[in-house]
């Protein structure tokens, strides 16, 4: 299954998951702060992924699942919560006296939708 793939084919699958990343951030999110740390996650999830991997002596292959996995899970978070997020930066901006709060239904489905992810993600490790 994913572990017949060959460590290029991984590079291959990072490189298309870090594009569409990077392409849905920045369709949703408005230019700015937020945006370009949002782009930068990415760098993040790598670091994650290769620690993770020097601590338990995995493979290459296992690295960029690893990588994979993380940041698909930051895609479907920030794409579930951007509408949410982005309004509440705007009403941050237009009234800075005002305590913005999240709404929990949304950080509760988001939450959710992080915790199935990951199942599969430990359902399909190779």
């Amino acid at each position: 299954m994913l572990s017949d793939l060959t460590t290029t084919t991984w590079w291959i699958v990072a490189g298309v998951v870090t594009a569409a990343y990077v392409a849905a951030i920045c369709a949703l999110y408005p230019a700015g702060k937020l945006r370009r740390a949002l782009s930068a996650m990415p760098v993040a999830a790598m670091v994650m992924a290769a620690v993770s991997a020097a601590l338990h002596g995995y493979s290459a292959e296992v690295t960029l699942y690893l990588y994979c996995v993380l940041v698909v899970l930051l895609l479907i978070v920030f794409g579930l919560s951007a509408k949410k997020f982005v309004a509440a930066v705007a009403e941050q901006k237009e009234y800075p006296d005002r305590q913005v709060r999240v709404s929990r239904t949304a950080l509760y489905a988001v939450a959710g939708v992080g915790v199935v992810w990951m199942a599969i993600a430990v359902w399909l490790w190779p």
